[in-house]
């Protein structure tokens, strides 16, 4: 009875392994380069609405956090100035991973992730999305495990 089971488990097995094969689509592979592409591209093209909306909480928040001082002019504008900014860097980021400049992609996303926290595609989607595409940077540009998990 025991041997009747341990067959009939394995035929099962089997037959849904080639069922998966068979009648469910495979998703299609991606490679690092598209993937990169597309999670970057999550910061681009920003509604104006949401835009406008995310510039008001901000300031907002500047009031609240600091009563005593006035909203500057600088301070209304950085808000809107940081979308144009990751846009470009966006697109300077696109351009490198395009060339294959993995060290030089890696060192400007570094330097700009303050930027991209305040950008109002920010989500926490996209954001542990980014991240895992800047650990996969650090990765490829480490010459060593150890040196990577240093930078980690």
């Amino acid at each position: 009875m025991k041997r009747i089971l341990i067959f009939v488990c394995l035929i099962s097995l089997l037959a849904c392994g080639n069922r998966n094969k068979q009648g469910e689509a495979q998703e299609p592979e991606i490679t690092f380069e598209e993937a990169a592409i597309n999670i970057l591209q999550l910061y681009q093209n920003v509604d104006p609405q949401l835009a406008a909306k995310r510039n008001e909480l901000y300031l907002l928040m500047l009031k609240h956090t600091e009563p005593q001082s006035e909203v500057t002019e600088a301070d209304r504008t950085y808000f809107l100035r940081n979308i144009t900014h990751i846009d470009s860097v966006v697109n300077q980021s696109v351009a490198l991973v395009k060339d294959g400049k993995i060290e030089n992609l890696s060192t400007l996303l570094k330097e700009e992730i303050m930027n991209f926290y305040a950008h109002p595609h920010n989500t926490v989607d996209n954001e542990l999305l980014l991240h895992k595409l800047i650990e996969e940077l650090y990765y490829q540009t480490a010459d060593t495990y150890e040196e990577y998990v240093k930078e980690v």
